[in-house]
């Protein structure tokens, strides 16, 4: 879909369950020329590249390295270090390893030993049988290994070089999660709130991979790392090859592209994938449903992400994405029913497998299958310690006010990962497995997202939220706050209930 007519859409949705979308209304006449122009041109880049996956050559998926024979206290016989002696600038020995040329992804090596040998090359391990021991050890170019018998072993060092394994292609990932936006425990009168303000805040994607593959996983690059590659990849055809052609057509249209006006994304010093949700945006959860039912899950939708190989090595760049999305953890289910009965998702149009990911992404909506009519706590839910932490708590007693609420990122704060699945949409199956991004899972094509801590591009480390709790004349609560390190956003719930004594042991009473 064109994603001019995408963000209409969205602002059709905004009306149920879509929230705020961006200030269109500041933009001026040159900027939206600006904007269709770029637009348009992602639409003819996308085209190409899908287009060149159908006539580009794939490589094998995998290739198997003779490495030699060993036995225990024996010699090695095989590919082996060539070393010698030199004298300058002092005496020494220097070892050059041996480099084996493949047209495959994953290289597969392959010893002749006894039974029982365990091979071990880059963390990975086997043991041999039958006289024979392998392993896959991926796309790495430099490989350590070490056989080992008993008290007897020899390693040694392999490069491996893939000059000819190359591609360039694209698909389409049908959400990308952005951010939360929790909603407070609710009060008898069912008026508490909570928002927040995107201004220089960034949720990282580390990578989109199978989470199981033996392919190091891909990293993030500007798009023209992936014009590089595809001009080096035009060089290895002749002018007459239909491929070279197809990537003459890809090289112009990159030229035409500006991805930092088409997505707002930014690629990190560590390769990393930087999604903000606008230049400033005010969220507010508002439904009143309360922790795991009124909770904004705030994504893109339809992100079109280019991909680019050169000499096994993947990279990806984002090209662009659809309109931003912001839909209730109950508006997500009320969708996932509908799904799962072979219906079109009414709100987000998005597939169960995505659905059901997009709501895992919440701890607290596990919460969400209780009946309206039921407390709206959430304190006996077990909240990931790797991703939240506990910032103290709120007591509200006949009062109603506004409370802000900040963090100070730490160094532990910053190593949080996390993963989610979502849909490939408009891919070359091959492709996509080959590259270790796209999975088939009964029947669709899924990819694992990888995600880590919020960042901030300014010089200051502190996130701040904004939170509205009321309480009647008689009515009093406490509320805990946990920063979550993933999305950069504040949960706030009711506390868990004390532990109780049973029977002289302790029990968790949820």
């Amino acid at each position: 879909m064109n994603r001019l007519r995408s963000a209409a859409l969205c602002l059709v949705l905004a009306a149920f369950a879509c929230g705020p979308v961006e200030d269109t209304d500041s933009i001026s006449d040159d900027e939206r020329v600006e904007t269709t122009k770029q637009s348009l041109a992602v639409d003819d880049l996308y085209t190409k590249l899908r287009q060149l996956e159908g006539v580009l050559p794939a490589p094998a998926a995998t290739q198997t390295v003779s490495m030699g024979t060993w036995v225990s206290g024996g010699s090695f016989v095989g590919l082996a270090s060539t070393c010698t002696v030199v004298f300058t600038p002092f005496k020494r020995t220097v070892c050059t390893p041996p480099t084996t040329t493949l047209n495959a992804i994953s290289a597969v090596l392959s010893f002749n030993v006894p039974d029982g040998v365990t091979l071990t090359a880059n963390g990975k391990t086997a043991v041999s049988r039958f006289g024979r021991v392998t392993l896959d050890v991926g796309n790495a170019d430099v490989v350590t290994w070490k056989l080992q018998s008993g008290s007897y072993s020899y390693g040694d060092t392999l490069w491996i070089r893939r000059p000819d394994v190359g591609g360039v292609g694209a698909f389409t990932v049908a959400a990308l999660p952005v951010t939360i936006v929790y909603d407070p425990p609710q009060n008898a009168a069912r008026t508490n709130q909570a928002s927040a303000n995107f201004s220089q805040e960034r949720t990282v994607v580390n990578t989109l991979t199978t989470g199981s593959s033996t392919i190091n996983a891909p990293e993030w690059a500007e798009g023209k790392v992936a014009k590089e590659i595809g001009v080096k990849l035009a060089k290895k055809f002749p002018v007459t090859a239909a491929a070279y052609k197809v990537l003459q057509g890809v090289i112009t249209a990159w030229g035409s592209v500006d991805t930092t006006q088409t997505s707002r994304t930014e690629v990190n010093t560590d390769r990393t994938l930087s999604v903000k949700v606008a230049t400033t945006q005010n969220i507010s959860a508002t439904s009143r449903g309360g922790p795991g039912r009124g909770d904004v899950v705030v994504f893109y939708s339809d992100a079109r992400v280019a991909w680019s190989m050169d000499e096994g090595k993947v990279s990806l760049t984002m090209l662009d994405h659809g309109p931003l999305m912001m839909v209730t953890v109950d508006t997500l289910n009320a969708d996932l029913a509908a799904a799962n009965a072979g219906q079109t998702a009414p709100v987000t149009r998005l597939d169960a497998e995505t659905l059901s990911a997009l709501i895992k992404l919440d701890p607290m909506a596990s919460t969400s299958n209780r009946p309206w009519g039921s407390p709206i706590l959430g304190g006996g839910v077990t909240l990931p310690a790797s991703r939240f932490t506990n910032d103290g708590q709120l007591l509200v007693n006949g009062a109603s006010y506004t409370q802000s609420v900040s963090h100070t990122i730490s160094q532990s704060d910053r190593v949080s990962t996390m993963n989610a699945t979502t849909t490939v949409k408009d891919y070359h199956p091959g492709w996509l497995t080959l590259i270790g991004v796209g999975q088939t899972q009964a029947g669709k094509v899924t990819t694992t997202i990888s995600l880590g801590a919020s960042r901030t591009t300014t010089t200051s480390n502190t996130k701040g939220a904004s939170i509205t709790l009321n309480a009647g004349p008689t009515e009093s609560y406490r509320v805990d706050v946990h920063y979550d390190n993933i999305f950069g956003t504040f949960l706030t719930r009711t506390p868990p209930p004390p532990p109780i004594v049973i029977g002289g042991g302790l029990a968790v009473q949820r």
